[in-house]
């Protein structure tokens, strides 16, 4: 009945009744989405215009701590204002060697002997590691994951989110920071960026063997109530060296996206992919696209002067709306690129290994809910 009724619809109702079923709207008129987005062109270009005026014309009043000798071809300099940003470089600076070296290795791996990945993904992560951050905090790190990983036999939920709870406690309390800042590393001057990617890691590492533990535990509680029958193949998957390559497989080990251990697990067990022409265009745009935003981000920053200005608050009260609006959009923009280049040049690189990252942010000038900002 319900079909022969909709066959009398014309073609345009008939689409808005599938977009209402299927619960979306209805898609705008094409004159309408053009006016939107004339209008919210111009709107980005007048208050980034406004922006890159009052950054030429307070650059003298700003503070010049926040610059740095910029590109010479660009000849000007360039804010450094940005501490998060400036770290994460220095980081990238140390641990692209490594991330070069576990892609050409890893391919010559998986060419070679594909089942025996996850041993390479373990052991290569744990040497680089070593070398970056020393053997103590790696010892430390290994030292939590052995803890959860026998806790986890228990098959006891309440037991594994008590032990996760306390590690990364341990990371928020003052007594506990400065036990670690003067245990794991010996003074350097790099000591604050190797201690605060310490921390980073230990974050990230921290999710991913409470993830790992947990569903450890669900596998345990299967084998007790099927006790009698093959329970081989819902134990795979949850040996010691399965914890370690999925706690700290190189790629995603800084910075993430995460995985949960399910979907990590049934993508590593995945039957090797053969190299296309299609494969290959994918993974070489990938690249290109993360690199083409962290060149454009490198150059705006050269003329874009938004995080010094709005630490100056004398400068901020003189400034017009407009301009003001501007700094908001700028970093509102800045916040989303800065992950979308961190999380993009992990994921493209976790991609050549057959995973399938969680896509990056997405674009804040068009999303309305804030609670899609983090996902």
């Amino acid at each position: 009945m319900w079909l022969t009724t909709m066959s009398h619809l014309d073609p345009t109702t008939l689409k808005q009744v599938s977009y209402y079923a299927r619960g979306l709207h209805a898609p705008l008129p094409t004159l309408e989405i053009i006016i939107y987005i004339i209008t919210m062109t111009t709107a980005v270009i007048f208050i980034c215009m406004a922006v890159l005026l009052a950054s030429l014309e307070n650059y003298e009043k700003l503070n010049p701590r926040d610059f740095y000798p910029g590109w010479s071809l660009l000849n000007t300099k360039k804010d450094i204002s940005e501490n998060e940003w400036n770290l994460w470089n220095k980081w990238f600076e140390k641990i692209t060697p490594f991330l070069l070296g576990h892609i050409l290795i890893g391919k010559l791996v998986e060419f070679k002997c594909f089942s025996m990945r996850k041993y390479f993904f373990a052991f290569y992560s744990l040497l680089c590691l070593t070398y970056l951050l020393g053997w103590k905090p790696l010892a430390l790190l290994v030292l939590q994951c052995g803890f959860c990983y026998l806790a986890s036999m228990t098959g006891s939920k309440v037991l594994i989110w008590i032990i996760s709870i306390s590690f990364l406690s341990m990371l928020n309390f003052d007594i506990s920071v400065v036990f670690l800042q003067t245990t794991l590393f010996p003074w350097t001057p790099e000591l604050d960026l190797h201690y605060y990617f310490l921390m980073i890691i230990m974050s990230l590492c921290n999710i991913r063997y409470t993830s790992f533990c947990l569903e450890y535990c669900d596998s345990v509680k299967w084998k007790k109530k099927h006790v009698h029958e093959d329970g081989e193949n819902r134990r795979n998957g949850f040996d010691f060296c399965d914890l370690l390559c999925y706690t700290i497989y190189l790629p995603l080990c800084f910075s993430g996206p995460l995985i949960n251990y399910d979907e990590f697990h049934q993508q590593i067990s995945k039957p090797q992919q053969i190299w296309s022409k299609q494969r290959l265009k994918n993974h070489v745009t990938d690249f290109l696209r993360i690199g083409g935003w962290a060149l454009c981000f490198h150059i705006i920053l050269h003329y874009f002067y938004y995080n010094s200005l709005s630490y100056n608050l004398a400068i901020v009260e003189s400034l017009s709306q407009w301009t003001l609006v501007g700094i908001g959009y700028c970093q509102g923009q800045f916040f989303m690129v800065k992950y979308l280049i961190i999380w993009g040049i992990a994921s493209s690189i976790a991609k050549l290994d057959q995973f399938e990252p969680p896509k990056g942010p997405k674009c804040i000038s068009y999303v309305y809910l804030y609670s899609e900002m983090w996902r």
